[in-house]
């Protein structure tokens, strides 16, 4: 049972880290602490839901539309509200109201359009995968671990795109623009690079990666126009756990958040889960506020 619960935890822990990083280069990038992700998220399964029920496109084509949609979602939000506020030099605190406003608005939006009641992407009973447990006795009662297909789409392309993008980040020119920006965002422009155009590039890739995460769950278990602030304040506590300073951080508390919940399921139950979360929060800001692979600052 506990590799089972392992497993599982994995596989959530990929979406976790997927959704972490998207907000992780928004908030390093913008220092913004960008609650409005939550709508985000929310909103990239109501557009698959869109396409897909009510339009009755192909899967795979109102996924990418989903995707587009979502990223655009994002830049949105920055252009008509965040970037105003940038040029008028607005506090880390207005920016933080103004997100949870965005929020507020887009969430009702959508409960409004397509009511409060939960939806299903895909209805009937999922394929289930059988793989051999390679930890388990000749003779034991758990010789196999049972994965559905979605869940084995979740963690294979969670896995996959979170790759890909940290070899963008660290790789490419566009990577390094980012982490300049990260860095020192006003020097940036010194150089000759454009902030506001590469801010619109931001809030599409974080806005992206949240919306994946949205879509991989959403046809898995369905959605209702709430499920983004739990998600968002999972990949909050992973951005810290992990390490504010590190995208890999960000990953990394993605998937030590999806153990601990497996854990506390196998040693407690599922009504815990959530505890964990937010005592891991407490203890690393008591103990290791700089993250696991955030580097100790000295006192002055």
């Amino acid at each position: 049972m506990l590799i089972q619960l392992l497993v599982n935890g994995c596989i959530s822990g990929a979406v976790y880290a997927l959704v972490a990083l998207g907000f992780s280069i928004i908030y390093r990038s913008t220092k913004i602490f960008h609650i409005a992700h939550a709508a985000v998220y929310t909103a990239a399964a109501y557009f698959l839901y869109m396409f897909f029920i009510q339009l009755h496109l192909g899967l795979v084509t109102s996924i990418v539309l989903g995707l587009f949609c979502t990223g655009w979602l994002g830049v949105l939000m920055e252009i008509a509200v965040y970037r105003p506020l940038f040029k008028e030099e607005a506090s880390g605190s207005v920016m933080l109201v103004s997100s949870i406003g965005i929020m507020t608005i887009v969430v009702n939006t959508i409960a409004m359009l397509w009511g409060n009641e939960t939806k299903i992407i895909l209805s009937g009973i999922s394929e289930v995968k059988k793989f051999t447990n390679p930890f388990a006795g000749a003779d034991s009662a758990f010789k196999e671990i049972i994965l559905t297909m979605p869940q084995v789409y979740q963690f294979c392309i969670s896995a996959v795109i979170i790759l890909l993008l940290l070899i963008v980040l660290s790789r490419t020119k566009f990577g390094k623009k980012i982490k300049a920006i990260c860095d020192n965002d006003r020097l940036v422009e010194i150089f000759g690079v454009s902030l506001l155009r590469y801010r619109v590039k931001i809030f599409f890739v974080g806005s992206v990666m949240a919306g994946l995460g949205s879509i991989l769950f959403a046809v898995d278990v369905g959605m209702d126009p709430y499920v983004g602030m739990p998600i968002l304040l999972i990949a909050a506590v992973a951005v810290i756990v992990g390490g504010v300073e590190s995208f890999s951080g960000a990953v990394l508390g993605g998937f030590l958040l999806g153990f601990s919940k497996a854990l506390v399921v196998w040693k407690m139950s599922a009504k815990w889960e959530n505890m964990i979360v937010f005592l891991l929060l407490i203890l690393f800001l008591l103990f290791r506020p700089e993250g696991i692979l955030g580097r100790r600052k000295r006192r002055v």
